[in-house]
């Protein structure tokens, strides 16, 4: 490709830069051009790789911090971190969804609260052979009266919609279990 061809094709302003650097040697600028776009070749991996590492970071923090593996559209409310997305988020929601690519996955570890507020989640329950659970039934009512008193020193409230997990240090785990003790002999 001549140099004319290649300023209509790249644009005059692009290819100044390499003209000057080469003292307005045209077929010296071209073949810099072509250097150039072979080392960015080489960079492009790089950057791609570096832009999952980073993206993958970011959503690791974000679940940590929210407590919630679907942060992303927990947050795409009013006042919330992602409230000038909600439209987008909850479109491509929708159409993952409808594609059957996304559904909420929860785990549940040893000493962890699961508070169910849709008894639908507990016929996708896959439990193992040593799971052992304590059941107790608590109205709304009962929830919205209590959440902001028993939180067990948690980030959040116990209005779990988005997240029903809560993970519990071994002291929550005594709190919890001696307040569940003493509901149930009430």
């Amino acid at each position: 490709m001549d140099f004319k061809t290649s300023e209509v094709a790249f644009s005059e302003a692009r290819l100044s830069k390499y003209l000057k650097a080469c003292s307005n040697n045209k077929a010296k600028a071209l073949r810099l051009y072509r250097y150039n776009i072979r080392l960015s070749q080489y960079f492009y991996g790089v950057v791609g790789l570096f832009e999952v590492i980073l993206r993958n970071a970011v959503n690791r923090n974000y679940a940590a911090y929210f407590n919630d593996a679907d942060w992303i559209i927990a947050q795409a409310e009013s006042g919330k971190l992602l409230e000038n997305d909600l439209e987008l988020v909850r479109k491509t929601e929708a159409l993952l969804r409808q594609r059957g690519i996304y559904s909420k996955v929860y785990t549940l570890a040893t000493g962890d609260c699961m508070i169910v507020i849709r008894g639908e989640l507990i016929g996708h329950l896959h439990p193992t052979e040593d799971f052992r659970v304590t059941v107790i039934y608590v109205t709304p009512e009962f929830i919205e009266i209590s959440s902001s008193q028993s939180n067990y020193g948690m980030r959040g409230s116990l209005s779990l919609f988005n997240n029903p997990v809560m993970r519990l240090t071994p002291e929550q785990q005594k709190v919890c279990e001696l307040d569940l003790t003493r509901y149930s002999e009430a």
